[in-house]
């Protein structure tokens, strides 16, 4: 409501403020949105650690939009050192929960990995999945 001014004067301060309270109950659409408010400074200072750490919350709830979010996150963060299983494993949970702006993301990433990579990152996905989000490392 905040974020967008609907119904209200827009406030990214006020948002931040319900998107907190929200997130802290473990909505999860508010633990999304507060990690988008982290992510570009919006409301709040920018931090991307705890960007990160909302999406993730999110993600785990098997919140789509975050978990795409958050493969792009873990993408910037893994481009110099060329490792993107994790990445990946996210992008693909994303997908398989119904994320449609995935698959562009999936070919960029298989296009810098190897098919014994790729195999260990559907695993990890899988693991993830089956673990209801416990085990996603």
């Amino acid at each position: 409501m905040y974020a967008y001014g609907q119904g209200v004067v827009k406030n990214n301060k006020q948002a931040v403020f319900w998107y907190l309270r929200a997130a802290e109950q473990g909505h999860s659409d508010s633990q999304a949105n507060l990690g988008i408010m982290y992510s570009y400074g919006r409301g709040i200072a920018k931090d991307s650690e705890k960007a990160v750490l909302w999406f993730r919350k999110a993600a785990k709830q098997g919140h789509a939009k975050a978990q795409y979010i958050l493969a792009l996150e873990y993408l910037k963060e893994q481009a110099v050192l060329k490792d993107y299983k994790e990445p990946y494993m996210w992008v693909v949970i994303s997908r398989n929960n119904g994320y449609d702006n995935s698959e562009g993301l999936i070919d960029l990433m298989e296009k810098n990995m190897t098919l014994i990579d790729i195999n260990k990152a559907i695993d990890m996905a899988n693991v993830c999945v089956e673990s209801s989000y416990e085990n996603c490392n």
